[in-house]
């Protein structure tokens, strides 16, 4: 606290106290060791050590109520106040910037090599969250779905610059299995084009079961139909 008469410098800003996160826990009961989401037609439980965040990421995803547990100084709150009730209460993303930001997850997801149930990470939702309460992060089967229509988008873009390259190309493949032990084979491109820019692509990932024999790879290659 300042002692009476002494000023502060000029641009100090006045911040006010951290809210209390009680807002938020109103919202949930504690029943043995769980804490339980009372509100209406909802029976989410989080365990005790649950951060705030991840309890504040539920309320607004799910029940559209935006708990914001931040210091913001006078200005912004005088700035807030002015805004139409309109503006204040609604919390949720419009669709455009929605679909925006879910492009960049699935450019991240793709790019990066990261598993669709990365978006079951509760601290990753905590960070998502913290960056923008109001975005409502897709759960890995909307995340499957999304990539799949990303790679039926481009497959006959990819298919049609292949076809239309005059240059060598070189093949190559390579085979994977996943954690379910599943086989499969990633089929890969490289060449350049009319201007000479260079292209490594994944062409095909798909299902190759045993025998993985000369046979059934050259039987896969020509179902691939490669140019």
């Amino acid at each position: 606290m300042n002692p009476i008469g002494e000023k502060k410098a000029p641009g100090t800003p006045v911040k006010r106290a951290r809210r209390n996160a009680s807002n938020v826990l109103d919202h949930f009961r504690i029943v043995i060791d769980r804490r339980y989401c009372i509100e209406a037609n909802c029976s989410k439980s989080y365990s005790l050590n649950s951060a705030t965040t991840t309890l504040m990421y539920h309320l607004s995803s799910v029940h559209q109520i935006n708990c914001i547990d931040d210091e913001v100084d006078d200005e912004k709150d005088s700035e807030k106040e002015n805004m139409p009730s309109s503006s204040k209460s609604n919390s949720k993303l419009s669709h455009k910037r929605q679909e925006i930001i879910n492009d960049l997850l699935i450019k991240f997801i793709v790019e990066d090599y990261q598993a669709f149930n990365v978006t079951n990470s509760e601290s990753f939702r905590d960070f998502l969250f913290a960056l923008n309460p109001g975005y409502v992060l897709p759960d890995p089967k909307t995340v499957k779905q999304k990539i799949l229509e990303k790679f039926n988008t481009l497959q006959p873009k990819i298919e049609k610059l292949i076809s239309e390259s005059d240059s060598l190309k070189s093949w190559t493949t390579d085979g994977w299995s996943a954690s379910s032990t599943e086989p499969y084979l990633i089929i890969t491109s490289a060449f350049i084009d009319k201007e000479f820019k260079y292209f490594n692509i994944t062409y095909d990932f798909s299902l190759f079961p045993h025998p993985h024999d000369h046979v059934n790879m050259s039987e896969k290659l020509f179902e691939v139909n490669l140019s």
